[in-house]
């Protein structure tokens, strides 16, 4: 099994829509890869070696008052492995 760190970003974002689709958007372009969407925003997952370099800043959707955008970050450990030919992924803090 192989081991690798993720950074959740929990976002709550006002008004949902659109502002998660635009959300989602602008992250997939700064590397974040896997999305949750959920009743007050979105969850988005980056690789914790990419994250160093992610300056929120850069986000569009921060820099108007067209949305209120607050959020909490998460490291998360994985753990990658293979059993019974299959492919098992799990999280955990």
């Amino acid at each position: 099994m192989s081991d690798t760190v993720f950074v959740c970003y929990d976002f709550n974002v006002e008004p949902a829509i659109p502002g998660c689709e635009i959300l989602i958007a602008e992250l997939s372009q700064l590397g974040f890869d896997s999305f949750q969407e959920h009743e007050n925003g979105i969850s988005a997952y980056v690789d914790s070696k990419i994250s160093s370099e992610i300056d929120l800043k850069d986000i569009q959707i921060f820099n108007t008052e067209e949305f209120k955008i607050s959020f909490e970050i998460t490291l998360l450990k994985s753990k990658i492995g293979i059993l019974n030919g299959k492919v098992i992924l799990t999280l955990f803090m």
